[in-house]
């Protein structure tokens, strides 16, 4: 039970609890602090072209950002893949109709070495707009899209990443781009 003294504040004090500076028991046990050693750590990364699919572009097939990792002075690399894209469309109506705006993009991740190629995994995005009828309709987005890839299961070699987009579906767009491409790659050595 705590009790109230007269002096302010000193019914807290009595609650603390005095710091042990007694490093005997430690010392007897072998304690030892025991850090990771630093592994080697590789970063690249690439700033791709914008792409404009606009007009009757659908279905087309773009490179947006690749990028070059070696990693053969790594052991059992670790890599972490990330894409960033601003994607950007602009939708027109013409005459007094309904608008019915579906986008899709396939983002797909290739990987190139030694000659082969091997596609990574896709990553899809989707916008529906579908709007009354409006005689001066203008409908217009810019929207952030990212994906993230990690594996472990990658050998020491000397590999290029690439980002494709191909529009799936673009249908009364007007306007379409992706812009801003980045890629950024980041392996490291496990032991």
């Amino acid at each position: 039970m705590l009790k109230k003294y007269n002096n302010r504040n000193s019914w807290e004090r009595s609650r603390i609890r005095p710091i042990v500076t007694d490093t005997s028991c430690r010392d007897s046990c072998n304690y030892k602090e025991i850090h990771p050693a630093a592994q080697p750590v590789i970063l690249a990364a690439n700033i791709g072209k914008n792409i404009n699919f606009s007009g009757n572009n659908c279905r087309t097939k773009e490179e947006l950002a690749a990028v070059t990792v070696d990693t053969t002075s790594l052991t059992n690399p670790l890599i972490k893949i990330d894409f960033t894209t601003n994607v950007k469309f602009k939708c027109e109506a013409f005459g007094c109709y309904v608008v019915n705006t579906f986008i899709q993009i396939s983002f797909k991740l290739i990987k190139y070495c030694n000659g082969c190629s091997e596609k990574i995994g896709t990553w899809e995005y989707y916008q529906y707009f579908a709007d009354a009828p409006d005689c001066a309709l203008t409908r217009s987005l810019s929207d952030t899209f990212t994906f993230n890839y990690c594996t472990n299961d990658s050998s020491s070699e000397c590999c290029v990443y690439k980002v494709i987009a191909e529009i799936k579906a673009c249908n009364d767009a007007s306007e379409l781009s992706c812009n801003k491409n980045t890629i950024s790659v980041i392996a490291q050595s496990q032991t």
